[in-house]
């Protein structure tokens, strides 16, 4: 599929909540929220979305990236979806790659909810082991699940940290 990622703009912000409808994110959190739309304005305004879009410019997948999200030092990725229409299409796996290779470090982290086993595959064939529980983080009775990537000593930035 002929895509193209870029930061994310106002004018993405209905393509990247209708990414999440129809999904696991959307079930167990998003459609919970009311102000949905201006929670992607300060993503947008942050520049922490990036969004992949179709042949004809229209954002079918976002991706939003903290970039010291995880301790303060590692990038930590907060949502991404993709249109239902374009799952399992490669769009996915070419915006988590784009994140991986865009943001300087070596080492990812990302939270997926316990009931999401098809996020859980996805990133796992991308790399990604859990490495702990979170129970109740963010709803009552949904644990999150913790996965990180390091990409080893060949893609290590060097970083300074004061601790």
């Amino acid at each position: 599929m002929n895509i193209r990622i870029c930061p994310g703009r106002d004018e993405h912000i209905e393509g990247c909540i209708q990414s999440i409808k129809h999904s696991v994110l959307w079930d167990t959190y998003f459609q919970y929220l009311p102000e949905l739309d201006s929670m992607f304005k300060g993503g947008v305004s942050k520049n922490q979305i990036h969004v992949a879009l179709n042949a004809q410019g229209r954002c079918i997948g976002y991706i939003w990236v903290q970039q010291d999200g995880a301790f303060s030092h590692f990038p930590y990725l907060r949502s991404f979806a993709v249109q239902r229409r374009y799952r399992n299409k490669g769009v996915g796996t070419a915006l988590l790659k784009y994140f991986e290779q865009v943001v300087p470090s070596h080492r990812f982290f990302i939270l997926v909810s316990e009931r999401n086993d098809a996020a859980m595959r996805f990133y796992e064939r991308n790399g990604y082991s859990a490495v702990g529980k979170i129970p109740d983080l963010f709803r009552e009775g949904v644990s999150e699940i913790i996965l990180t990537k390091h990409l080893g000593s060949d893609h290590q930035k060097k970083t300074l940290l004061h601790i």
